[in-house]
């Protein structure tokens, strides 16, 4: 074993020989999808609550609309109603082409590409079987 080569390499070029290269992993696109989500979301929830605590900070008792601008291409507006110091919004989410990108980097890293030619594969050993 120890003259035809290092353990690994051999094993990630048979896996590169037989398969393509390495399958798809659903831990490591999963992982991503959470984790990219998660820390969107922990950036919203300061900002709005931030621009809640200005508008308190500047009235107590404000009531009235309060509108919040968003961030390009990433939280769409959201409209503040207070009373007596009591906030409601309407607002404020992610837009569509942040779940695009998202799901689209959860793809990349995740290789589910992959999924399809392996279930091609499959088919095709099974219809040469005869099976």
């Amino acid at each position: 074993m120890r003259r035809l080569g290092n353990v690994r390499t051999m094993a990630a070029d048979y896996i590169i020989a037989e398969y393509g290269g390495p399958g798809p992993s659903w831990w490591a696109a999963n992982l991503r999808l959470t984790g990219v989500l998660v820390h969107v979301l922990v950036v919203q929830v300061p900002r709005i609550d931030a621009f809640k605590g200005g508008v308190i900070a500047a009235n107590p008792h404000a009531t009235g609309l309060f509108h919040w601008h968003g961030v390009a291409y990433v939280f769409t507006a959201a409209t503040f109603t207070f009373v007596n110091g009591k906030a409601t919004e309407v607002g404020g989410t992610l837009l569509p082409l942040v779940y695009v990108c998202v799901f689209g980097l959860a793809i990349l890293v995740g290789r589910l590409w992959r999924v399809a030619p392996r279930h091609r594969r499959r088919q095709f050993a099974i219809d040469s079987d005869g099976k």
